[in-house]
């Protein structure tokens, strides 16, 4: 359904990045949207664009920079609006399809 890259990585930021978010909930807790916070949000930023590096460095997946950056940021925007569906599927399957629909 997806591009190799494009799976994994979304897969990769959302796993990494929702599991980490709650730290910067403590770290940084300015409210954004119903029970996100800006500090949240910066870790699941900030966690997608370092594993994004590793996936490019470690890895024989062909990621772009302009797609790690992308996805991250992605990522981090999508999860504040899981309100309406549940983030579990909301992140990782709407990072996959809007960078499948950009590249």
């Amino acid at each position: 359904m997806f591009p190799k890259e494009i799976a994994i990585f979304s897969l990769t930021c959302f796993l990494l990045g929702d599991s980490l978010a709650p730290l910067g909930q403590k770290l940084a807790p300015f409210p954004l949207l119903a029970d996100k916070t800006l500090g949240g949000a910066g870790i699941y930023f900030l966690v997608s664009f370092i594993s994004g590096l590793f996936l490019q460095s470690l890895t024989p997946l062909d990621l772009s920079l302009p797609l790690i950056l992308a996805a991250s940021l992605l990522t981090a925007t999508l999860d504040q609006f899981s309100y309406f569906v549940d983030d579990n599927l909301l992140v990782p399957v709407g990072t996959a399809l809007i960078l499948t629909l950009i590249v």
